[in-house]
Formats: structure tokens, sequence, C-alpha cells
């Protein structure tokens, strides 16, 4: 069942479950929305993108393809020694 709230303001919705994986996504999806609506969500994430957009790369290699999220999040971490 779709709440209609949810539809009605995704990016309400999105911020309210306070989960810096889908907060990420939206900081790439929403940008400068997300940046007017909630500055102080938009400073604290705005470091992650950079790692979100590594993450979204190497999900596309068939080698990392099955990663789970937090594994795939390591792989940016050790790759820049």
């Amino acid at each position: 069942m779709v709440d209609h709230d949810d539809l009605d303001d995704p990016l309400g919705s999105i911020l309210a479950l306070r989960d810096p994986h889908i907060r990420g996504c939206a900081m790439i999806a929403y940008g400068a929305r997300l940046e007017a609506r909630a500055p102080e969500v938009h400073a604290a994430e705005s470091p992650l993108i950079p790692l979100f957009e590594r993450m979204r790369f190497l999900r596309s290699v068939p080698l990392f393809s099955d990663l789970s999220g937090d594994d795939l999040r390591m792989v940016p971490k050790s790759s820049r020694r």
C-alpha cells in the first residue's frame, strides 16, 4: 500500500527516514532542492557524494555487482591508498 503523503512530498519522506544511504541517493537526485529545504542535511551529507558516485560506478562492474552495500562502500576506501 502506498502512503499518499509520501507521493505528495517524497523529499520530506526521504528526510524523515534518517537513512544515510537513502539521503545520499537523495543528494544526487534532488541536489539543490534538498540543499534549499534542508541545508543542515546537505552540509552534513554532501561530502559523501563522491563516495556514492564511486559506489554507483563499481556496482556497474560485474566483479562488484553482487557485493552488499557495506562491502561495496569499503572498495573505494581501500583503493585510495
